[in-house]
């Protein structure tokens, strides 16, 4: 009865730090969308090609974050 009373107690916070984990990842995937929107909007015409590249990044990061989720869940 102790073990599992401890138990719970271990699982719950993990549970917590995923859903912390997952709110972070998701704040940093808007932001990243909006900063893209923003880019798209003020250089649509002049910069095209910068557009692209800023897309890729922005796609590596999210990627990147959701990654470390995660492994940080699974830990």
């Amino acid at each position: 009865m102790v073990k599992k009373k401890k138990r719970i107690e271990i699982i719950i916070p993990k549970k917590l730090f995923q859903i912390i984990r997952n709110f972070l990842a998701v704040i940093a995937g808007l932001y990243a969308l909006i900063k893209f929107y923003n880019i798209l909007l003020i250089n649509a015409e002049n910069m095209v090609p910068f557009l692209k590249i800023d897309m890729m990044l922005t796609i590596l990061i999210v990627v990147a974050i959701i990654v470390l989720v995660i492994k940080e869940g699974k830990d």
